[in-house]
This record gives C-alpha cells, structure tokens and sequence, in this order.
C-alpha cells in the first residue's frame, strides 16, 4: 500500500478511495467474510485515484520526506541551498514545489503538527546559535549594532532591520527579508536600500 500522506496532501479523498480498494480487494478473495458486497472499486475510482496521485509528489518517497523534515531540522525550512546539498537527488524545482505544498498544507498531514513543531524548535536554536555567533541580543541590539557591523555598507537602522526580519523568518530566509525590505514604508524612497 502507498503512504498517501507523503505522496499527497490530498489525504482524506486518497484515504477513502485506498480504503474502498482494499475493501473490494479482500471481498473479492473471499466473499464469506463480508455481511453483504462492499462497493465496488471501479475504473473511475482508480482513474480518479491515479489523478489525485499524479498531482501529489509520487516522486517523493518515505526515505525523501523524513530526509525533508531532518534537513529543515538541521538547516531551517528557508535554506534550500543547505537542503539541496544534502538532498542531491531532488532539483531546485522540485523543493520549491514540495515545500511550498508542505508548508501550507501541514495541517492536512498526519501528524503534521508534530512535524511543525521539531522544525520550529530547531528553527529556535539555528537561532539562538546565530545570535551567540555575532553576539547579538534583542534587548541590546541598537547599542551593539554599531559594534557589531562596522562596514558602511547598511546604516545602523538598516542594519536593525534586517536583523529583525532575520528573527521573524529563520535564517536563511533572504527573500522574505527582500519582501519585508521593498514592503517597508520605512525604506520606500532608499533606493540605495533597496536595490542591495
């Protein structure tokens, strides 16, 4: 039997039609067991079947989802050149499509909020790890900045400020943080800002 929560995130219909073949399967083995005929898994639910398949990530295997889930542990769920490193047998193309299907669709999956959980608790101490690193800390973070990044590249507000998008979205999350920049009525007229 298929792992329909990896394949898919169309779970509840896969489960139902999976569940009615294997009904209908064991029915047609032996008939004795059954009360009365379960119904039938016809051409049309296999054809809807493979359908639903077809528009899920049947190329992802078991092995490739806890693989995912160890390099978003490990790298944050943002740093696909990380992931991609690690994961030699998946394209570009390929990870962005399955993250941005599992991410917004965790909630579909058997246990996907416990899967949510290890990577944003990882997330957390990529972090943490992050802010040790350069010795940054929130609270401090406007009397250190200018200590801290001495070049002239970002002035001491620019600096702040992607240090906090940094905190909101994980490391690794440049083009969120590129989002958050151009999004900015802050920045809206530093194009030098802008277009780093």
């Amino acid at each position: 039997m298929e792992d329909m929560t990896i394949n898919s995130f169309n779970i509840d219909r896969l489960d139902k039609l999976e569940n009615k073949q294997m009904n209908y399967e064991k029915y047609e083995q032996d008939p004795s067991k059954f009360e009365c005929a379960p119904p039938k898994f016809t051409n049309k639910d296999e054809i809807e079947k493979q359908k639903l398949l077809s528009e899920g990530f049947s190329n992802w295997s078991k092995k490739d989802f806890f693989h995912y889930l160890k390099c978003c542990e490990r790298y944050g769920r943002n740093d696909y050149d990380m992931i991609l490193e690690e994961m030699t047998n998946k394209t570009r193309e390929e990870l962005d499509s399955y993250s941005k299907i599992f991410w917004s669709r965790w909630e579909d999956m058997k246990n996907g909020d416990r899967y949510l959980e290890r990577v944003e608790k990882a997330e957390t101490i990529i972090f943490n790890n992050l802010k040790k690193t350069i010795g940054w800390d929130l609270k401090r973070s406007k009397k250190n900045l200018a200590k801290l990044l001495e070049d002239d590249d970002f002035t001491e507000e620019e600096d702040e400020f992607i240090l906090n998008s940094l905190y909101k979205y994980g490391y690794g999350s440049w083009e969120l943080i590129k989002v958050d920049i151009r999004n900015s009525s802050r920045f809206r007229f530093n194009w030098r800002f802008l277009t780093k």
